[in-house]
């Protein structure tokens, strides 16, 4: 990602794996960010640019000037309850099997920042005697479908 429109996009992804309301990034952390995950130094401006124009493009980022702390996303797709109950389904459903129950956990907790999703990693290992052999569950509803 070479171009400086690229910046957006950058900070909306750290936005979205490292922040929420508990875990705040102060313009440090997102410059040390940009330049360990993308190799982009970017000053202080830029990323208040961006922000701004992500606030415009509907994420709902909190801004230094609101908290005095730092930046982060205020809200996602799936609260935190609503993402466990996802994911405690997935787990306990028998009629998924074990690996494919471990690959649909491991893409829910995409839809978290990593602090959070820590607190699911216990879940990723299906059993398999408590779950179906059949492999093709997913196929078969997309048949029904």
């Amino acid at each position: 990602m070479s171009s400086p429109k690229a910046n957006i996009i950058c900070l909306l992804k750290i936005l979205w794996d490292y922040s929420d309301g508990d875990n705040i990034l102060s313009m440090k952390d997102i410059k040390s960010k940009m330049i360990q995950l993308y190799g982009r130094d970017i000053d202080r401006r830029t990323v208040s640019d961006c922000c701004d124009a992500l606030n415009l493009a509907g994420f709902d980022v909190s801004l230094f000037k609101e908290n005095k702390e730092g930046y982060y996303l205020r809200s996602r797709l799936f609260d935190t309850s609503e993402l466990r109950l996802l994911i405690d389904s997935v787990y306990s459903n028998n009629t998924i099997p074990a690996s494919d129950s471990a690959k649909l956990i491991k893409k829910l907790q995409k839809l978290t920042n990593v602090h959070k999703s820590k607190s699911y990693n216990a879940l990723t290992v299906c059993r398999d005697n408590m779950k179906t052999p059949n492999k093709e569950t997913f196929y078969n509803i997309s048949l029904l479908d």
